[in-house]
């Protein structure tokens, strides 16, 4: 028998009111459109971890390890709006 996790970080199924699901790995959020698309990404996620991470972390858009987006409140007479902080 081996022992250890075979990924490194906790999955969490939220089920949405559009018959969709909401994935939370890690500090990756994810949403599915169906149920067939949810375990193929989580079936793809749990054959290779690295390989499904790397993919992830490829992808346009997606923030740096060391950045966070913060909704912010501006003040009177400037837009409310998100933006990105490196801490």
């Amino acid at each position: 028998m081996k022992f250890g996790k075979l990924i490194k970080y906790n999955i969490e199924i939220i089920a949405t009111d559009n018959e969709g699901f909401y994935v939370k790995v890690g500090c990756g959020r994810f949403s599915f459109s169906s149920k067939d698309d949810l375990l193929k990404g989580l079936s793809d996620y749990l054959d290779d971890p690295e390989a499904s991470e790397k993919l992830y972390n490829e992808i346009p858009g997606n923030i740096p390890t060391n950045e966070v987006m913060v909704d912010e409140v501006q003040s009177e007479g400037r837009e409310s709006g998100t933006t990105r902080r490196s801490y």
